[in-house]
């Protein structure tokens, strides 16, 4: 049977009341918006979410990507979850937790660690407009084909600590938005469907910083 989906939707624009004071005006700030449905090895401060839906908007800075190798760029973020069933959890800052993005003949988006370790990935036939992950902009990704998923993401949220071991399913539309420096995105979390899984390592290799702090 399919798994429920979340029933509210989260603000693009409650993202901001995220870890981001600081970042230095110039920023070009960015969210990305998806969710899924969390698989076995997931808990927020103790509790099991297996099976739970949840959803997710992360807000990072789109100009300063770390690089994994082509067109597979991460930016530090600050990530609020919902999650069905329990309510919100936003990351601390300084949380090691990244938007991924990658462009090519697939467009995929998801989160990972700053070594690129773990984490998971929603892959998509269709982003429109189609974006590059060195240069993101507003896109509305659809044709949901696969998840990439790699046990392990771990940080600290205002609701306790956040393990996500696997991710059985991603959304069936996920979203970009890139604003003008002091301009926020705005949108709405798109709610998770049921989708193929993946179970792939994201593996780590030297990182590159494309903009020095």
């Amino acid at each position: 049977m399919p798994l429920a989906p979340v029933v509210s939707r989260l603000s693009a624009a409650a993202a901001f009341a995220l870890a981001f004071a600081a970042q230095p005006a110039q920023a070009l700030m960015a969210t990305l918006e998806s969710g899924g449905v969390f698989n076995s090895g997931t808990s927020l401060d103790g509790q099991d979410l297996t099976g739970v839906a949840f959803s997710f908007v992360a807000t990072f800075d789109a100009e300063d990507g770390v690089q994994f190798i082509g067109e597979q760029y991460a930016y530090q973020a600050g990530v609020a979850f919902q999650i069905e069933g329990v309510g919100e959890a936003t990351s601390v800052p300084g949380a090691d937790l990244f938007a991924y993005l990658i462009s090519g003949s697939t467009f995929q988006v998801g989160l990972t660690d700053e070594a690129f370790e773990s984490g998971f990935l929603s892959v998509y036939d269709v982003a429109a407009p189609p974006f590059a992950a060195s240069a993101p902009t507003s896109s509305v990704l659809t044709g949901l084909v696969d998840l990439t998923t790699a046990s392990g993401l771990s940080f600290q949220t205002d609701a306790g600590p956040f393990f996500i071991g696997e991710v059985f399913t991603g959304a069936q539309t996920s979203r970009l938005a890139v604003a003008e420096p002091g301009t926020p995105p705005s949108g709405e979390v798109p709610l998770p469907a049921a989708g193929a899984l993946l179970v792939a390592a994201l593996g780590g290799l030297a990182l590159v910083r494309r903009r020095g702090a």
